[in-house]
């Protein structure tokens, strides 16, 4: 569905990830996409804490089950800041607990996704947000 989509503008990403394969993973599939994105890696919730106090990203990769301070921690340190609560974040997990996937809907999450991670996952993200538009415009 998303196939024919151009991104709008490069986009700043944080990627909230311990497990380097993931962090990877997501780099191949927005590279192959050709999102044209800037991505910062954070391996563990203490580092996006401190990285969230000096840097607006434009959307937000998030793992639930982080060290130091979990993915469900950090979601609410970001809902709860002005400058950053309107900042989609997508959490990725291998969980499939219903219990993290009701607390992060509750904090409206713009996606939960259980990895492996699809590009068309992401894609439906930014497509609701404006910033891919059809290849055509």
């Amino acid at each position: 569905m998303y196939r024919d989509l151009k991104v709008a503008k490069t986009l700043k990403v944080l990627f909230v990830e311990d497990h380097l394969p993931d962090v990877h993973l997501v780099r191949r599939l927005l590279n192959k996409s050709k999102i044209d994105a800037h991505i910062d890696v954070m391996f563990d919730g203490e580092e996006a804490i401190e990285y969230l106090k000096n840097n607006t990203p434009d959307i937000i990769f998030l793992d639930i089950n982080l060290p130091k301070v979990n993915g469900l921690e950090i979601l609410t340190e970001i809902k709860n800041d002005f400058r950053l609560a309107n900042i989609p974040v997508i959490i990725l997990t291998t969980s499939d607990s219903d219990f993290y996937q009701s607390m992060s809907e509750s904090m409206n999450v713009d996606a939960y996704i259980q990895k492996p991670l699809q590009i068309d996952d992401v894609y439906e993200v930014l497509y609701k947000r404006g910033w891919i538009v059809e290849a055509n415009s």
